[in-house]
């Protein structure tokens, strides 16, 4: 039910850097106000977005009242977070009001102040508007604060953040956090699969299933090739639905699956290969996460690797994986009576 459109810092160029030493250099001089803005400026600001305003200001924000805020903190480097910026690319944000226009707090709040409880809170990453033009790829996770531009590289709309737990929900048994999962949706599932709600974790997919287990079954569903393909018209023109599995053998199947595709994307770290489990070299350049070509990214990324061997770049191991676990997703639902069978 709580979900949001992702944050937008609308200067990702200045809050946004590789490593928390770069962010906090820039904060510094940022903050020390016998800099004169004008030098800021031209260090960090050199772009302007309209002619009517200095470089880096905007109607709503102006470079000189936010370093004088910034030069109040006290505790700055407290706003320096680890962030999602795109698939497999993580980066530091430096998140404080004065420095992010739509910092989306109903949602991101979540995310960020995710200390309570023994895991960090996750994220569905997905969109309302997938287009005509590609594949309906537009789906992804996240275990941190995550910044619009993770799935999307286009202007027809926006995406959307869907966190897992609410962290500072109070519940009946006392917790900190609740599942953010609408009551009648969890009574479906249960009355269909014959399992029992565990309101926290995971439960042992024999008899119980919690709010883990559930994201990782819709984050398997969500990455079967057939589903995108099946319903790529409804998917192009709504948010995802989430069709539930006749049995709970497919849940489980598939959560299992979908377990460890986001085990693979919430790091850049992939379970080995078998000898000959590796997808065509071309299927894995042309790998797509939304608007986003994820290999030659990586590639410009690492400039260093620009000439070496496919099975050398970073991402080679993640991609292949990922591709081989959407084929486990498509086998599963195929050996349990297939499409729509297999499904309510």
């Amino acid at each position: 039910p709580v979900h949001t459109s992702a944050p937008v810092t609308a200067r990702d160029r200045f809050v946004v850097a590789d490593n928390a030493a770069e962010l906090q250099q820039r904060m510094e001089e940022f903050r020390d106000l016998s800099i004169p803005d004008d030098e800021i400026r031209r260090r960090y600001f050199v772009r302007t977005r309209s002619a009517r305003h200095a470089p880096g200001d905007s109607r709503g924000w102006k470079l000189a009242a936010a370093r004088r805020i910034m030069a109040a903190e006290s505790d700055w480097k407290k706003y320096i977070r680890r962030c999602l910026y795109r698939p497999f690319d993580w980066r530091f944000v430096f998140w404080h009001p004065a420095l992010v226009d739509w910092p989306r707090t109903e949602v991101t709040r979540h995310l960020v102040d995710s200390t309570a409880g023994s895991t960090p809170n996750l994220a569905l990453i997905t969109r309302r508007q997938q287009l005509p033009t590609r594949p309906c790829s537009f789906f992804w996770i996240a275990d941190t604060l995550a910044l619009d531009g993770v799935i999307r590289s286009d202007n027809r709309g926006s995406e959307s953040l869907f966190p897992l737990y609410l962290i500072d929900a109070q519940t009946p048994a006392g917790r900190r956090r609740a599942a953010n999962f609408a009551e009648r949706f969890i009574q479906l599932c249960t009355e269909r699969m014959q399992l029992d709600w565990r309101a926290e974790g995971r439960g042992d997919l024999q008899t119980t299933f919690g709010p883990e287990d559930l994201l990782e079954y819709i984050y398997a569903l969500f990455h079967s090739p057939s589903y995108r393909r099946r319903y790529a018209e409804e998917l192009r023109n709504d948010f995802p639905r989430v069709l539930l599995p006749k049995s709970a053998a497919l849940f489980a199947a598939l959560a299992a699956w979908g377990g460890q595709l986001a085990a693979c994307h919430l790091s850049d770290l992939a379970p080995p290969l078998a000898p000959g489990d590796s997808p065509p070299l071309e299927q894995l350049r042309s790998f797509r996460v939304g608007g986003h070509a994820v290999f030659q990214r990586a590639g410009k990324r690492r400039p260093d690797l620009a000439h070496a061997p496919p099975q050398e770049q970073p991402l080679f191991g993640p991609i292949a994986a990922t591709l081989r676990l959407m084929d486990k997703v498509d086998a599963a639902i195929h050996q349990h009576g297939g499409w729509p069978a297999a499904f309510v």
